[in-house]
């Protein structure tokens, strides 16, 4: 066994958070050897991919094919999703709609973090962080998160990890951010549970997912047949979700979001309708008739995606 050594000064901050997801037992820096870690309990060890600490366990519960899939449209993320001047305005605004309902404080988690949009979101907040952890499946995703981090001088932690099998200690985190990650998940009933377990008593989760309506599971059936999304992609109505959250959590707030905004602007990766229409012109437009839409008790149900806010009981 090669000789223990101090985790990099870099990772300090993070490692107090950090456990075995095999069998839950806390890693402390006496833990790491070799740039990875070893469970003090049991003994299973971690390494790293590209880089990034890899904290799968093994046996793992992952769709392999799901985690390909991410793999694979990482760069549509940077390069087209939230490169379009249109379709970043999208995101940014949802982004600072979950923000305004959760607003981050202590300790806080983005799982599912991707290329890392969010974690810039809640950097340029300016808000009182104890620390940052973004947390994804995807290898490509994390690389690409890890590049905006040194970009822009931004400051988190990020970690390869399983949502079902999340790589912390109980009681954890202040705030989690839970954006579009329970849908890709085998099971989104762990992906919830593992929430609940890693966050503080008195901590609060806010999840955006895709809400099934009789228009989504045609668009999306027909979206399924192309190779950016895998067959274990799902979608909620509104009751399932919410039952499934509370289950694990105590739900404070739901809202439906998305509209004609959502398709029109926030996926030029899938459908790109700025070929068509001039929409840099128009969003300030689209996302008014949005909101006016979300204001209307029977039209705002046909919304393409579901906001729910929960505690830590």
């Amino acid at each position: 066994m090669a000789p223990r050594t101090e985790a990099p000064e870099s990772e300090s901050a993070f490692i107090p958070s950090l456990a075995c997801p095999r069998c839950e037992a806390g890693l402390s820096p006496s833990d790491f050897t070799g740039g990875g870690a070893e469970c003090p309990q049991c003994h299973a060890r971690y390494g790293r991919s590209a880089g990034i600490l890899d904290m799968i366990a093994d046996p793992s519960t992952l769709n392999t094919s799901e985690v390909e899939t991410q793999d694979r449209v990482s760069a549509n993320y940077d390069d087209v999703r939230y490169a379009l001047p249109h379709a970043r305005a999208y995101h940014e605004s949802t982004m600072r709609s979950l923000s305004q309902m959760v607003p981050p404080r202590g300790a806080v988690l983005d799982d599912g973090c991707g290329t890392g949009m969010m974690l810039e979101h809640v950097r340029a907040l300016g808000a009182p962080i104890e620390d940052l952890v973004g947390m994804d499946v995807s290898v490509e995703m994390l690389k690409r998160a890890r590049a905006r981090a040194e970009r822009k001088a931004l400051s988190y932690r990020l970690v390869r990890g399983d949502a079902c099998r999340l790589p912390f200690r109980a009681e954890s985190f202040d705030v989690v951010y839970a954006r579009s990650i329970l849908h890709h998940l085998p099971s989104p009933d762990a992906g919830a549970r593992e929430i609940g377990r890693v966050l503080k008593p008195g901590g609060e989760v806010v999840f955006l997912e895709p809400n099934e309506t009789a228009l989504s599971r045609v668009v999306r059936g027909m979206a399924r047949k192309g190779d950016k999304f895998d067959e274990d992609h799902k979608e909620f109505r509104a009751d399932d979700l919410v039952a499934l959250v509370r289950r694990h959590l105590d739900v404070v707030e739901v809202k439906h979001a998305g509209y004609i905004a959502y398709p029109l602007l926030g996926f030029p990766d899938v459908l790109d309708f700025s070929r068509v229409l001039p929409l840099a012109r128009m969003v300030g437009g689209i996302m008014w008739v949005d909101d006016r839409i979300a204001d209307v008790p029977f039209l705002k149900r046909l919304s393409w995606a579901i906001v729910v806010r929960a505690r830590r009981r």
